[in-house]
């Protein structure tokens, strides 16, 4: 067997996109509540774009990156990406009309 090289640990990337992802969760969750239009939601939602944004040029500069973005090239990888993201579009749609 051989050995395992160790690799580093993408410190920013991480941070860049779980704050990304927080703050979409953040805003989508307090858009029903404070309405759609308010300043935090809309900071909030603008934010996420930014950040994801930001994770994705950070990722493109790096050796080792958190998600290489060349996987992303591959024609099945693009096809199970949309087919997951549409499944769980018309998933979650199925789970709030249904007890209607």
């Amino acid at each position: 067997m051989g050995r395992r090289q160790p690799h580093s640990l993408d410190i920013p990337g991480a941070i860049l996109v779980t704050l990304g992802i927080g703050l979409i969760v953040y805003g989508v969750s307090e858009g029903s509540e404070v309405g759609w239009w308010s300043a935090q939601v809309l900071i909030s939602l603008v934010l996420s774009v930014i950040g994801l944004a930001g994770f994705v040029v950070w990722e493109m500069g790096r050796t080792e990156p958190l998600l290489p973005m060349s996987i992303f090239r591959g024609r099945p990888v693009r096809a199970a990406s949309l087919t997951g993201a549409v499944f769980y579009t018309d998933a979650g749609g199925l789970l709030f009309f249904s007890p209607l």
